[in-house]
């Protein structure tokens, strides 16, 4: 099959959807692009690294059938929640290592185990997936782009761990998604949202989308700012050029707790959450000078 060119070489953020077809994942297509830009050989493990994760599906479905001690009530169980969270911090750990970037982790305030977040996160670099994998540290899932539902990996891991799929094509595909939100927050599942909707272009926080902030609201789950300095130094939006030795560091801002907030502040959530991004952004680029 040979590559759409016209499609792949717009570098920008959604380039990589682009390769996404009705058909499938466009391994082709990808393959060409990393070899054209210098980047096979790396591209091609994280690739593998991937697609080792889509493996431990079937794995994770096996102990679920032969775990029978939940059965009995002896014990807990086969949880596969946890497996599946334990699975996606390992592909994250393991795409850092492959790059070799220099990860620092810092939180505002401590987390709790036994609450429901919702984790509000700047996206500048397809690699701030890989990078959250490795560093929220309590089993969460990730509200994506439906588009990417044809790669099997995605669209599996998303809707196991109890994530949402987005169809942001249409205004139907949007009232479903924040009740989908809204349901997975009442059930308890942490999910993991970036509310700029698409990746920035030049690196600094944009306008925020309406709808998954405010479910967290009606759902009174906490929100976590978090911003993530220097995924760039890996890969740019709509690139496929890996840069190896990266510093990147990740903060995650004190919790908000929307009881807390008062009826005209829980309706202003997205720019309360784009304020705190936006004076942290300030606040490191300012230290970097």
């Amino acid at each position: 099959m040979k590559a759409d060119t016209k499609i792949v070489k717009k570098k920008d953020g959604s380039r990589y959807s682009k390769m996404i077809k009705k058909g499938g994942f466009d391994i082709i297509a990808f393959l060409h692009q990393a070899i054209e830009e210098k980047s096979f050989w790396t591209i091609l493990r994280l690739l593998l690294r991937t697609l080792c994760l889509g493996w431990s599906i079937p794995f994770g479905f096996i102990l679920k059938k032969l775990d029978i001690s939940n059965k009995k009530g002896k014990t807990k169980g086969f949880n596969f929640k946890n497996f599946g969270f334990h699975q996606m911090k390992a592909w994250g750990e393991g795409m850092i290592k492959i790059v070799r970037a220099d990860v620092k982790v810092y939180f505002e305030q401590p987390l709790l185990p036994n609450k429901t977040y919702l984790f509000a996160s700047n996206h500048t670099s397809p690699f701030d997936i890989a990078i959250l994998s490795a560093t929220i540290p309590y089993p969460s899932a990730y509200i994506a782009n439906k588009e990417f539902t044809s790669f099997f990996v995605t669209d599996y891991w998303v809707k196991s761990l109890g994530g949402v799929m987005v169809d942001k094509k249409s205004r139907t595909g949007l009232v479903k998604a924040y009740k989908d939100i809204l349901s997975a927050l009442n059930r308890g599942n942490s999910l993991i949202i970036f509310p700029e909707s698409v990746m920035s272009p030049d690196g600094l926080i944009k306008k925020f989308q309406k709808g998954g902030l405010s479910a967290a609201v009606s759902a009174n789950a906490f929100i976590v700012p978090i911003y993530i300095y220097g995924a760039t130094g890996v890969i740019k939006p709509g690139d496929m050029h890996i840069n190896k030795n990266a510093h990147i560091e990740v903060y995650f801002c004190k919790p908000i707790e929307p009881s807390l907030l008062s009826e005209d502040d829980k309706g202003k959530i997205e720019q309360i959450v784009y304020d705190r991004l936006f004076e942290e952004e300030k606040k490191i680029l300012q230290s970097k000078i």
